[in-house]
């Protein structure tokens, strides 16, 4: 089961484009650094697995959704969250 398709992806992109009032292809900029950023969280993501694994869950998101749905999160609140925080950290 995949948890989010594309068209639904593109609509949560151009969601939290117009809350923000920007264009779509910002937000699509800002995930694409998130993803890579929220993948530093592997560990997360590994334990997850395995409590799941643990209960005969199969575990319904690839790991490029899950990181995704981190990022998604982050940018709902704040446009260019992942340019902020290179900056931070720069």
């Amino acid at each position: 089961m995949k948890f989010m398709k594309f068209a639904e992806k593109s609509s949560e992109v151009e969601k939290i484009a117009k809350k923000h009032g920007v264009e779509p292809a910002e937000i699509e900029k800002e995930l694409k650094m998130g993803r890579k950023v929220e993948s530093e969280h592997r560990d997360v993501l590994k334990f997850f697995k395995k409590l799941l694994k643990e209960n005969n869950v199969e575990m319904p998101l690839s790991d490029t959704e899950f990181f995704e749905m981190i990022a998604l999160a982050h940018l709902r609140e704040m446009k260019d969250y992942y340019t902020r925080l290179k900056k931070m950290e720069g």
